[in-house]
């Protein structure tokens, strides 16, 4: 019962539904003289932005009151943060974690398109006093566009009582204080923002020399504003920089998913050491601008992060291996062909040369040359290099060696050189004498002579079997023809006889 002209019915919020009567009394006598019913129904929730104050510095976006105008870009990767309050309807009663136990869920649109829902935990998401503290981090495939906002669809939050709200939307865009959004593409690092991590040399060590053809290796932390990591799977380009100031080159790497290590979250940078790079020992390794590029088009780093450490590359050594000879023993007068193979530190094949190199010693039994720096093409069938000699008449017999002597190969830089040692084959080389020569020479001419003299009887007799027979055939035609005569003659006889007796 109410009782005084200024009394107010209170109700709670869990205070139970229904149908209610209030009674209107004559403090005098007591007598009830208006009576008015009413329905209690659930209750709404009030939702408003709370105060500038409340942005976080940790996020380079918020929907408060804070944001001076509409569409302001905020880079994918970045967090999105609106502060709430939320009162019941008498504006007072805040509506707590304990009312929520179960939270509630705030929509990301992009114009009336949800971009994703964000679910509050009330033991994390109220901050309170009155605050609901929404965060929601901006995916790396975010659509580019404006008009971003944040949304408590009516009726979407219910508490413990069966209270429900709010009535209607609740737009940050549109409530007091509020804005829409722009999000656009975002920059990666080199390393955690806002600084960034510098590109590592993991070989060789500082300060040290590396031989043309050999391997660097450097590694490179990329990452998103939120610190996350840039892994293989995200990447669509990706470059390491290799430069030598004083040598005046720089070398772009291009590198592939897989070169990104899952186990220690980098990059690892490769350069194979081309065999005529500038030998010098100030190269460094480098992330440039925007050398980085995700699938989203997410980019960086916006300026070059340099490795803090130099090293050198020095001229390679040449290696020489598999000195062969196409056969171990030959003749005087006979050709030999020597063949050898040129590699650099990697293994790599020499293909070039400097004038005057790639040669081969022709060395006799006694050790003095029998032909001084034969010169060597390349095949590049067999990727050997080859020498082909033919052994000079009066050669002594005994063994003999091709020999690529120290430093007789070397590549068209002209700095790069070998084999430090000498690398040779042997072979057998036998001497054919003039008496040996003269005496195969008159058995080769009286085999020959021979041959001729069978050749011409053969002839005569094949010339007198053909006199035979051709004599044999005209006596034959002789005896044909006389044989016709004298039948001719017969019946010649005949009739005239039978003329005669007629």
């Amino acid at each position: 019962m109410i009782y005084g002209p200024a009394a107010v019915l209170v109700t709670g919020k869990n205070t139970a539904l229904g149908t209610y009567t209030v009674k209107l009394y004559d403090l005098a006598t007591g007598a009830v003289f208006k009576t008015q019913t009413f329905i209690l129904d659930k209750a709404g929730f009030v939702i408003t932005i709370a105060a500038a104050a409340d942005y976080s510095e940790s996020s380079s976006y918020t929907a408060a009151a804070n944001i001076v105008g509409a569409n302001q870009n905020v880079e994918r990767m970045h967090t999105v943060k609106l502060v709430m309050t939320i009162n019941y309807p008498d504006g007072v009663t805040p509506v707590t974690s304990a009312d929520l136990l179960g939270g509630f869920s705030v929509k990301a649109q992009y114009n009336t398109t949800d971009a994703a829902t964000i679910v509050l935990d009330p033991l994390t998401a109220y901050t309170g006093p009155n605050k609901w503290t929404v965060n929601w981090k901006i995916p790396k495939d975010a659509v580019k566009g404006k008009n971003y906002h944040l949304i408590v669809v009516a009726s979407s939050i219910t508490d413990q009582y069966g209270n429900v709200g709010p009535k209607d939307d609740f737009d940050s865009a549109k409530a007091v204080g509020g804005n829409y959004w722009k999000v656009i593409v975002s920059q990666l690092y080199s390393g955690a923002p806002p600084g960034g991590a510098l590109p590592v040399l993991t070989y060789p060590g500082a300060g040290n020399n590396l031989a043309r053809t050999l391997e660097s290796k450097a590694t490179a932390d990329i990452r998103y504003p939120d610190n996350s990591r840039v892994m293989g799977a995200d990447i669509s380009q990706a470059n390491g920089t290799v430069t030598t100031a004083l040598g005046g080159k720089t070398y772009t790497i291009n590198l592939a998913a897989a070169d990104y290590n899952d186990a220690v979250g980098l990059w690892v940078m490769k350069w194979k050491i081309p065999y005529n790079a500038p030998i010098q020992a100030d190269y460094t390794w480098s992330v440039q601008i925007n050398n980085f590029k995700d699938a989203w088009g997410n980019k960086g780093p916006a300026g070059a992060a340099v490795c803090a450490n130099a090293f050198g590359v020095a001229v390679a050594t040449i290696t020489v291996s598999d000195v062969a000879v196409d056969k171990t023993s030959v003749q005087t007068d006979e050709q030999i062909t020597v063949t050898f193979k040129a590699t650099y530190p990697s293994g790599d094949v020499v293909t070039t040369k400097a004038a005057g190199f790639q040669k081969v010693d022709i060395v006799k039994p006694d050790g003095t040359n029998l032909a001084t720096a034969l010169p060597a093409g390349y095949d590049s069938a067999t990727k050997k290099w080859k020498v082909v000699y033919i052994i000079p008449t009066g050669s002594v017999s005994g063994t003999y060696n091709a020999t690529v002597a120290l430093n007789y190969v070397q590549d068209d830089t002209t700095t790069n050189l070998g084999p430090t040692v000498k690398k040779y084959v042997n072979f057998e080389v036998s001497r054919v004498s003039m008496i040996e020569v003269l005496a195969a020479s008159n058995a080769a001419k009286a085999a020959a002579d021979l041959a001729s003299t069978k050749a011409d009887a053969a002839k005569t007799s094949a010339d007198a079997a053909k006199a035979a027979t051709d004599s044999l055939t005209t006596m034959v035609y002789v005896a044909i023809a006389a044989s016709v005569v004298a039948a001719l003659a017969a019946i010649f006889a005949v009739m005239q006889i039978t003329k005669k007796i007629a």
